[in-house]
């Protein structure tokens, strides 16, 4: 259990936040083909794998990257560069 005391805010703010992810379909279709390989050459790769857990992974990998200290200046046009790739 979280033992830290709530401020002000905390009581008024969800601790949860939700992410709305578009992307073309295309792109949808290519990441369910990803998990299907996967799933196909990797017996350990669980039976079950989404693209929802794919997504979940990478942001948190993403975000533990930036708590081990990335640099926001290598980071920020690194995803520019990678959305204006598309």
């Amino acid at each position: 259990m979280d033992q830290r005391k709530k401020g002000f805010l905390d009581y008024f703010m969800p601790k949860y936040r939700y992410l709305q992810i578009e992307v073309p379909y295309y792109e949808y279709l290519r990441g369910e083909v990803f998990l299907e390989d996967t799933k196909d050459l990797f017996e350990e790769a669980p039976q079950n794998l989404t693209l929802y857990h794919l997504i979940a992974l990478l942001y948190f990998d993403f975000l533990e990257q930036v708590k081990k200290g990335a640099k926001y200046e290598q980071l920020c046009p690194f995803l520019i560069s990678s959305w204006n790739g598309r």
